[in-house]
């Protein structure tokens, strides 16, 4: 997975160096595990402990070590929102991903995901978490309170869903984009 997160960063450099630049200016160069950056260490590594068994799509060659790291990135980010849904029909569970962009809401499930588009995933969650940091750090106390609030708020969502969950009932994460937006203008372009 660490070749992977570095494959990630490296995409990321190539399509976005002003991202990328800015994020090793603050915290150092990036490498080795993801494990090891401060906003995955500091925040996202609290969701491990809720991620559920789901349906993943097989054929997207995705390891479930890279599952879970995605999954993480699901549940931290702050500009999409997740639901775990049991689907009778097929007797399986399926995560929902809905992301809300202007007026347009798009959603999907994680195991109709092909491999592109879940690598395309990976860059987009890990670019948010990145650009959170940054804005975490170089933002005013306000920016800092807002964000870490929000961050609180996601954790005890998820833990607090994670125990009251039965095999039936579904999850949702209601940080929805327009609560990102209000936070960081810059994504709101």
């Amino acid at each position: 997975m660490n070749s992977k997160f570095i494959d990630y960063i490296e995409e990321l450099r190539n399509n976005d160096a002003e991202t990328i630049e800015k994020y090793e200016n603050i915290y150092g160069q990036i490498e080795g595990d993801f494990k090891n950056q401060i906003w995955y260490a500091d925040y996202a590594v609290a969701f491990e402990s809720s991620i559920q068994p789901c349906e993943v799509n097989e054929e997207a060659q995705i390891s479930e070590e890279e599952y879970i790291f995605l999954k993480t990135l699901i549940m931290a980010s702050f500009s999409s929102s997740y639901k775990y849904i049991f689907d009778e029909k097929y007797k399986k569970t399926r995560m929902q991903i809905t992301v809300m962009n202007d007026n347009q809401t798009v959603v999907k499930f994680l195991d109709d995901l092909y491999s592109f588009q879940l690598n395309r995933l990976f860059q987009i969650y890990i670019k948010e978490q990145m650009e959170l940091q940054i804005h975490y750090e170089e933002g005013t106390i306000d920016d800092k309170i807002k964000i870490g609030n929000i961050r609180i708020e996601k954790i005890d969502y998820s833990k607090n869903a994670f125990e009251r969950i039965s095999f039936y009932q579904d999850i949702e994460n209601q940080f929805y984009f327009e609560d990102f937006k209000k936070i960081i203008p810059l994504f709101a372009n």
